[in-house]
C-alpha cells in the first residue's frame, strides 16, 4: 500500500478515489483540521493553522474534520489519530441523521509531512433495510464503538481511551495554549483487599470507587475519568484554573472511607494516594512527560505514608 506521495501525486489519486467516494480528505487529527489544497502545499502546515484555530476555539467552524457528524469536538472513535500513531490504516462505521457510512482511515506522508486520507462512502442505499432495521443497525455500531473504549467492570473510559483519542487532543491543546490538569488515583494497599476477601470484593470496590468518582465529575465541565490499569485511575480536567481542579480533586477525595461487602458484611477501610500535575509546569507537549509529573507525587503521595494528595 502506497504511503508515500508528493502533492501532486495525492492531488491526481484524490481525482480518481472521488469517482467512488462521497468524501475524500486530507486530515490532519493533530489539530482536527481538515487540509485544504493550497495548505497542502505549504512546507509550514501546521503554523499557518494555528491562528485559525485559536479564534475558533475548536468548535463549530467549518473545517473541522468532527463537523461532518454533527460534533463539537473529536469524535470518541476517531480512527485517523490511531492511523497517525500507528502510519497504517482502519476502518469504522458512522451514522448521522440514520444513513449509514463507511469510513476508511489511511496513513499518507505528503513531502515529509504526515495526515490522513479520509474516504467516507454513503453505504445506506446499498442495503434493504427497513427503518426499525436501520435503527437497530445503528444502534449496534454505536454499542461496539462505546465498547472498544469504555472499561467493562467500571464503565469509566479505559487505557485505550486515553492511548488513542485524549493523547493527540493533548498535542492538541498544547500547541494552542490551552491548559490539561491530571490526577492518578492509587487505592492503597488494594492487593491485600484481593488477597484477604477476594478478586470479586476487589471488583466490587473497584466498581463503586469508579462509579462515585463518576457521579461526583459530573459538575465539572471538560473533565473525565479512565480506568488506566489495575486499580489506577486517572482523572483529566481541560481547564487552566489549577487551584479549581485541586478543589474538585479534594471534593471527591477522603482521607479514608468504608465498603461493606453485601455477602458477608465486611467492612472494608479504603484509602487513596493522588499525584496531581498541570501541563504549564512542564514544556514538552508529550503526555507521558505531563503523566510522570502526576506519576511521581502519586509515588511520593505513596511514600509519605498513603492516603494523601501531592500536588505543586
Amino acid at each position: 500500500m502506497k504511503h508515500n506521495y508528493t502533492y501532486n501525486e495525492l492531488i491526481s489519486e484524490i481525482k480518481i478515489l472521488r469517482n467512488t467516494f462521497d468524501i475524500v480528505r486530507v486530515v490532519d487529527p493533530i489539530i482536527c483540521k481538515v487540509i485544504s489544497e493550497e495548505i497542502l502545499k505549504e512546507s509550514d502546515t501546521v503554523d499557518k493553522l494555528m491562528p485559525e484555530l485559536s479564534s475558533a476555539g475548536l468548535t463549530g467552524k467549518d473545517g473541522f474534520c468532527f463537523n461532518v457528524w454533527s460534533n463539537e469536538s473529536r469524535c470518541s472513535n476517531c480512527i485517523s489519530a490511531r492511523t497517525l500513531i500507528d502510519k497504517d490504516f482502519y476502518v469504522k462505521f458512522e451514522n448521522i441523521n440514520k444513513n449509514l457510512y463507511y469510513i476508511i482511515s489511511k496513513y499518507i506522508n505528503v513531502d515529509g509531512r504526515s495526515f490522513a486520507l479520509e474516504m467516507v462512502k454513503d453505504i445506506s442505499r446499498n442495503f434493504i433495510f427497513s427503518e426499525d432495521e436501520m435503527f437497530n443497525t445503528i444502534l449496534d455500531l454505536k454499542h461496539k464503538n462505546k465498547q472498544l473504549i469504555t472499561d467493562p467492570l467500571t464503565n469509566v473510559y479505559n487505557r485505550r481511551y486515553v492511548e488513542e483519542h485524549f493523547i493527540n487532543s493533548y498535542s492538541r491543546m498544547k500547541k494552542l495554549n490551552r491548559s490539561v490538569c491530571l490526577a492518578i488515583l492509587d487505592i492503597d494497599n488494594f492487593k491485600e483487599v484481593n488477597d484477604n476477601y477476594g478478586h470479586r470484593t476487589g471488583d466490587q470496590i473497584l466498581n463503586y470507587l469508579a462509579e462515585s468518582w463518576n457521579n461526583s465529575l459530573k459538575d465539572y465541565k471538560n473533565t473525565f475519568i479512565a480506568r488506566y490499569g489495575g486499580d489506577e485511575f486517572i482523572i483529566v480536567y481541560e481547564s487552566e484554573n489549577y487551584d479549581e481542579f485541586q478543589k474538585m480533586i479534594f471534593d471527591i477525595f477522603t482521607p479514608a472511607c468504608s465498603y461493606s461487602t453485601d455477602e458477608n458484611g465486611n467492612n472494608i477501610k479504603l484509602t487513596v494516594s493522588v499525584g496531581c500535575a498541570g501541563s504549564d509546569e512542564i514544556e514538552s507537549d508529550e503526555f507521558y512527560d505531563l503523566f510522570n509529573l502526576a506519576d511521581n507525587r502519586l509515588y511520593q503521595a505513596k511514600a509519605s505514608g498513603k492516603s494523601a494528595i501531592i500536588s505543586k
